[in-house]
């Protein structure tokens, strides 16, 4: 079933949790939170393996001890923040439709936190804080058919499995086919990359570009071939 909280219809009707508060969303189930857009929700204790949505065009704010959550964050509007480490679920998907921003602060100041292994899909933004990497073996797939993952941060492709589609080769990057929009450096390595579509118009000799950075990059490119 589904569990809804908050109405953004209505000025001041985000309802606040308890700290301590313990939610939990078994599998099939679906907890929408609505708030407006300078309303704030917090989950300081939430497990299982349903579905998390944020609707509302505030912010959802994951903090405390919820990392015994693995199910999926799907945010469709608005902003979802998660304070460290301790208040994030593995494994688990991350969906982000456009214009979206889901933020991993990790204000604990210890050791790096490492975003794997999780799936993220959509159109939206990923931000990560000082100290926060994706990590080997965390997926990417940009879209809901072709389209730009962002990311706000240094990234590493290495162990990346990206999932990559393809619908025509003779179009336009992050419309005909996937892009990961890096806003930083970026780091080349080794990384699987799954293709999907093929699509129109495939020639011999095309190439694409399927990661871009604002950036220095380094590391050597690949370039490989499609039979």
């Amino acid at each position: 079933g589904t569990l809804q909280l908050g109405d953004s219809s209505v000025a001041g009707a985000s309802p606040g949790l308890a700290a301590g508060t313990g939610v939990n969303i078994t599998s099939g189930a679906t907890v929408v939170v609505d708030q407006g857009p300078f309303e704030q929700v917090a989950f300081s204790d939430l497990n299982g393996s349903g579905t998390l949505v944020q609707q509302g065009a505030g912010r959802t704010l994951l903090n405390g001890v919820s990392f015994g959550f693995s199910g999926t964050y799907d945010v469709q509007n608005g902003l979802m923040s998660v304070a460290d480490a301790s208040a994030f679920g593995f494994p688990s998907e991350v969906r982000l439709a456009s214009g979206t921003l889901f933020e991993y602060l990790d204000t604990s100041g210890f050791s790096p936190s490492a975003l794997s292994p999780t799936t993220f899909s959509g159109t939206g933004t990923v931000a990560l804080g000082d100290g926060v990497f994706f990590g080997a073996g965390t997926t990417i797939a940009p879209g809901m058919s072709p389209g730009i993952f962002n990311i706000d941060a240094d990234f590493d492709a290495t162990g990346l499995i990206y999932d990559w589609e393809l619908d025509n080769a003779l179009g336009v990057a992050g419309i005909d086919w996937d892009l990961i929009a890096v806003d930083g450096d970026l780091t080349l390595g080794s990384f699987d990359l799954n293709v999907s579509g093929l699509g129109n118009n495939l020639f011999d000799g095309a190439q694409f570009e399927i990661i871009s950075a604002t950036g220095a990059v380094s590391g050597v490119p690949v370039i490989g071939t499609l039979t």
